[in-house]
């Protein structure tokens, strides 16, 4: 007996043609590969917002120094923690924390006046920032490590000369924590030895370039005048010091030494950190020893800048 067979009807041969057909090429008409677009790269200079209040009791800001980042010189390199980010938001969470950068070859080898220039464009950019009346009355905290506390000596001391313009945020400022910063030189040979260690440690002692290393000993007298100038404006702030006890591997002797690294003035609370100069602002846990008494500094000063402000009020 014959079976009878139904030939596939016209749809169905579509679909099996279909089927048997190849994958589309990925690759477009051309034959060149598909664009990838490539991240902009991070802006490093400028005053950056870490953690935004609008009901902040108070303004911290961090300025790094010689060869430093806004980002990564508080950021440690093994947890790529940003202390500043991750962990001091939840230990003095009533305020407004900035980083600011700037491109530190240009300030420390030139001249006083490209100091200046980077002091006056922080003093401009935290005006700028607190511009209601709210926000002009929070006190301002400084944290500073190394060459970076010399902007914030310079950005002080030109706040005190145009105090038309910055008056009121030189009254403000309640307080500067330094970490590692050269205060004391007999002279600017002193200094001069003083940044050769910076820049030797910074570039990881891979050995210094000599024309750079030519040019920052040459401003180190302008560095040397800066901190004298600063003695006198200092009397009204509340310091915290912090300096190093340990020798970077590749270093026959500390970066700033406890001596250099001490104001010695009444309003000073110095203390010794268990680091070494590039370590001394990077943490890897908020729980980490070396952590505690920095945030415990921040968190003094900031409390002390909101009490005042209120007695005022």
């Amino acid at each position: 007996m014959l079976k009878h067979f139904k030939l596939p009807s016209k749809r169905s041969r579509s679909r099996k043609r279909d089927s048997d057909a190849k994958p589309p090429s990925e690759k477009p008409p051309s034959g060149k590969p598909p664009r990838v677009s490539t991240p902009a790269p991070r802006e490093k200079s400028g005053l950056f917002i870490l953690q935004d209040k609008e009901t902040a009791a108070a303004d911290i800001v961090a300025v790094h120094g010689l060869l430093g980042d806004p980002f990564d010189t508080w950021t440690e390199e093994s947890s790529k923690k940003l202390w500043l980010k991750d962990f001091l938001p939840s230990q003095v969470s009533n305020a407004r924390i900035m980083s600011f950068g700037y491109d530190s070859l240009v300030a420390f080898s030139k001249s006083e006046i490209e100091i200046s220039d980077v002091a006056a464009d922080l003093l401009n950019r935290l005006n700028g920032e607190r511009d209601t009346p709210e926000s002009r009355g929070r006190p301002v905290i400084f944290i500073c490590h190394s060459l970076g506390g010399i902007v914030v000596k310079k950005a002080l001391i030109l706040a005190h000369e145009r105090s038309g313009s910055y008056g009121g945020l030189l009254e403000m400022s309640k307080g500067v924590i330094f970490m590692g910063t050269p205060h004391r030189g007999a002279d600017a040979a002193s200094w001069a030895s003083i940044v050769a260690r910076a820049l030797g440690a910074l570039q990881m002692g891979t050995g210094t370039n000599k024309n750079l290393l030519s040019d920052l000993q040459r401003n180190s007298g302008a560095l040397w005048q800066i901190s004298q100038q600063f003695v006198e404006r200092a009397s009204t702030l509340k310091i915290r010091t912090f300096y190093e006890v340990n020798k970077l591997d590749y270093m026959s002797s500390l970066i700033v030494e406890k001596e250099s690294a001490i104001l010695n003035i009444s309003s000073e609370i110095s203390a010794p950190i268990s680091a070494d100069h590039r370590s001394m602002c990077r943490f890897a846990s908020e729980d980490e020893q070396k952590y505690r008494p920095v945030w415990k500094a921040v968190k003094h000063l900031v409390d002390l800048g909101e009490r005042e402000r209120y007695l005022c009020t």
